[in-house]
């Protein structure tokens, strides 16, 4: 029967020309409540109790609330509905202060309660056009229900009807003839979600219509999801989150909203854990290392405004490609460890290769011409090539003394930069992380120079490249963990480009450091993204609106923000795209290695097979290249999977 209930309540759509057209022939609308005007941050009613079993550490507040309820319900079935305080005369806890905790049920109420977006618009219109009343089956108390609605913009109807206030219930239809005596209605048209309380009642009347809106709708769900997560509790957290999300998103821009349900999510888990562990240990120096990290900064400091650490927080303004440059001359790096150092994907091209060694490719045709290379020509394989390819050795051999010169002189700049830092103490440096590049070559190069540190890092994830890289130092990540030991699934790989673009400070990325007239200038490239910038701004801008909004509400204690329930919206967005995302991503642009590629390399069609693993290589994110390419309800894991085998590259 519970199951057939659900069933019911959630039939009906939010469908308001029609809705407008019915109410025509009505000069009195009354609208339900609970789940029609209000929706909770709970995915169900009594889910308000476990809020306030955990945040306010009521012990078995739950389960003693609800079988209070149950109990007040049945010894006193003399009476259509109950009141709060009925309810709370059966709570079995004699030991806790019952005034106390009515209260505090009323104060959760009315934090968790937040109006109805898709019903909000019709409301308004209905209070301009209509008389509106307001009918409720419930137990809190008439001055409770009310604030509930004016808090929520909900002005304007004439009168409120209250179940427990009168001993009367809709679903008998008691309280609808009720009220249509107290204001006088012939006929009425009622808007509710109940099929029980709402709708039922108006298939024994002449006089009211009803239109059943569902209980449970969903503005940001999506089908054939992916989960990352098997455990109940998990998936009880993802409730919450999924309640929350839908009752505060704005869906009137398609970049803000994604924000809002994908980026927020991991970035408040993300930043919770930075919290946890500044706990742990007293840092001295907290370094957010651009681009990435702005955001991640902003948003610790909206999520934990008053917390000590922020007075240690610097923005360290650097880039792989600005550390690692410079080492080439300081750590006597050779031919191979300079190549396998590259922060160049498989397939690339001279230009990027030669921004990587810290050189100008137009400053070398003939050289490229020597031995048979074109600048913008794919190289496929980079490492097999510099093993294999004679001519690629020769260029390499050639050009080698450029690499060290120019590595020599962008290390002046980069020294007197680092020397702002006391590195000697505590420094944690905060970033995405993946290889743990940009903390390996800082760390070789204080070494190198005699300097002493104490060097930590905080990342996103770490993929298992970091292992090798990080040997020996000390860094932890959030997401996935292969430093460690943990042996993650590192979940960015198939779209790491798209999470990369919401995460970056809207500012080019650093290139080298130059000293003039004592004074150290960061010298960045051009901004990648000027046609996109203001999408990108506002992807941010509703991440950080996410987490506004859930630091201020009950949810922000609650939620362990469990990092497989906060990146689902995210790895769900990466991996199964709509064809409506692809086409709001294929014109971004990513800056890999100084050269501009597309998040989308489409140039080829579809039965041009070895153009088609060209431009997958190339794709910074490979998923949403696959269903642009086939533009079917497909499984894009097991075809990423299936792009990557084919070029001898282990996916996961």
């Amino acid at each position: 029967m519970r199951k057939l209930n659900i069933f019911l309540d959630n039939l009906g759509r939010y469908d308001f020309d029609k809705l407008k057209k019915k109410a025509e022939n009505f000069d009195v609308i009354s609208f339900d409540v609970f789940d029609t005007l209000i929706k909770r941050d709970v995915p169900r009613p009594k889910d308000v109790f476990k809020i306030i079993e955990k945040n306010y550490k009521v012990t078995n507040f739950y389960e003693n609330r609800v079988e209070a309820e149950r109990t007040a319900r049945r010894k006193l079935n003399l009476k259509k509905d109950v009141t709060l305080n009925d309810i709370y005369k059966f709570f079995s806890d004699n030991a806790v202060d019952i005034e106390y905790l009515k209260k505090l049920e009323i104060k959760t109420e009315l934090k968790v309660c937040k109006k109805n977006l898709a019903i909000f618009d019709f409301y308004n219109y209905c209070k301009k056009n209509k008389k509106v009343i307001i009918i409720s089956d419930m137990y809190l108390p008439r001055k409770i229900i009310n604030e509930i609605l004016i808090e929520n913009g909900f002005t304007g109807f004439k009168m409120l009807f209250v179940s427990n206030e009168v001993d009367r219930i809709k679903s008998d239809g008691s309280l609808f003839e009720y009220a249509m005596k107290k204001i006088k209605a012939k006929k009425i048209l009622h808007i509710g979600n109940s099929f029980k309380a709402d709708y039922k009642p108006s298939l024994n009347s002449k006089n009211i219509r009803s239109f059943k809106v569902p209980t449970n709708f969903f503005r940001t769900s999506s089908k054939n999801r992916y989960f990352l997560y098997q455990e109940r509790v998990k998936q009880e957290e993802a409730d919450f989150l999924t309640a929350f999300i839908n009752n505060h998103i704005k869906l009137d821009d398609y970049y803000y909203s994604v924000g809002f349900k994908a980026l927020g999510p991991i970035l408040c888990g993300f930043t919770r854990w930075l919290h946890d562990e500044f706990q742990k240990e007293n840092f001295y120096n907290i370094l957010f290392e651009t681009r990435d990290s702005q955001i991640i900064e902003d948003c610790y400091k909206i999520l934990y405004p008053n917390d000590k650490n922020i007075s240690k927080f610097s923005k360290f303004t650097v880039s792989r490609r600005s550390i690692l440059v410079p080492a080439y001359y300081l750590l006597k790096m050779n031919y191979e460890e300079i190549i396998n150092s590259l922060p160049v994907p498989r397939t690339t091209t001279m230009i990027a290769i030669f921004d990587g060694l810290g050189l100008n490719v137009d400053n070398y045709e003939q050289q490229l011409k020597k031995y048979g290379f074109k600048k913008a020509e794919k190289i496929n394989k980079l490492r097999d090539q510099f093993s294999k390819n004679k001519n690629f050795q020769k260029l390499f051999a050639e050009i080698y003394q450029d690499i060290i010169e120019n590595s020599k002189k962008e290390f002046k700049g980069l020294f007197e930069y680092l020397s702002k830092y006391d590195f000697s103490k505590k420094t944690i440096l905060i970033d995405l992380g993946w290889k743990g590049t940009t903390q390996k070559y800082l760390y070789e190069i204080l070494n190198k120079l005699d300097i002493e540190s104490n060097l930590e890092g905080r990342y996103l994830g770490l993929a298992k490249a970091s292992k090798e890289n990080l040997n020996g130092q000390n860094a932890k990540s959030y997401l996935f963990d292969n430093f460690n030991s943990r042996n993650e699934r590192e979940l960015e790989l198939p779209f790491i480009g798209l999470l990369e673009t919401f995460f970056l400070e809207r500012t080019g990325s650093v290139k080298n450091y130059s000293v003039v007239d004592g004074k150290v200038i960061v010298n960045k490239y051009k901004y990648e993204y000027e046609e996109s910038s203001n999408d990108i701004g506002q992807i941010q801008q509703g991440a950080l609106d996410f987490a506004q909004q859930i630091q201020s509400s009950e949810l922000f204690n609650y939620l362990d923000f469990s990092k497989e329930v906060v990146f689902e919206n995210m790895f769900n967005l990466g991996c199964n795209p709509t064809l409506n995302d692809i086409t709001k991503f294929e014109k971004f642009k990513f800056l890999s290695s100084g050269e501009n590629v597309s998040l989308i390399n489409k140039n080829s069609g579809i039965l041009n097979r070895n153009k088609i693993y060209d431009d997958f290589g190339i794709s910074q994110w490979k998923i949403g290249f696959l269903k642009s390419l086939f533009r079917l309800n497909l499984n894009y894991i097991k075809l990423y999977e299936h792009f990557n085998n084919k070029q001898g590259i282990s996916s996961w």
